[in-house]
């Protein structure tokens, strides 16, 4: 289910990417049961319900960013030099470090790029973290879990009484200033 100015905003939209010549990253829209590969293991249930570190401690960048932001490899060295430092993927981290190389995590959620999104907000609202990345605080491993199609975010917006104005996340004129 869609608005009409959103079904006339995607004509437009692929009317301009073709005219530009653009291909489109289109991300997937639904939901997945498959692990997303990571170059470390890293258990988020292991440090939010064993440790009780909240989703801040790490990513720091949430409450006052559109990025919620990843730690830098020295952050998670701050405890792991001592904590678990014998350990093989604790071993790996270190190596980053050594190397002053950042961790090239595989991406979990991507909105596309004519989205505009910001954790900051959604974070100010008290919008639970769970709300639109599953109980990630219960996984070892993790997985696209939630569906974060235009569709889901509308509904989600109607049942807070949020606007659902096209221009709330979809900017026109910013898009056409990054071509």
């Amino acid at each position: 289910m869609s608005l009409i100015c959103c079904g006339i905003w995607t004509s437009l939209t692929v009317c301009l990417i073709l005219a530009a010549g653009q291909e489109v990253e289109r991300p997937a829209k639904e939901a997945s049961l498959e692990p997303i590969a990571q170059p470390i293991a890293f258990s988020h249930k292991m440090h939010t319900q064993e440790l009780g570190l909240g989703c801040g401690v790490c990513h720091q960048k949430a409450d006052n960013s559109r990025s919620a932001g990843l730690p830098a490899v020295s952050d998670c060295m701050v405890c792991h030099t001592v904590i678990s430092a014998d350990h093989p993927e604790v071993k790996k981290l270190a190596q980053y470090v050594g190397k002053e190389e950042p961790i090239k995590w595989a991406r979990v959620y991507r909105v596309p790029y004519w989205v505009i999104f910001s954790h900051q907000d959604h974070a100010n609202a008290r919008i639970e973290c769970s709300d639109c990345h599953g109980s990630v605080s219960q996984r070892d491993v993790l997985w696209k879990e939630k569906n974060l199609s235009m569709d889901h975010c509308m509904e989600c917006h109607r049942l807070r009484e949020v606007s659902i104005d096209c221009k709330l996340c979809h900017e026109l004129d910013e898009w056409l200033e990054l071509q």
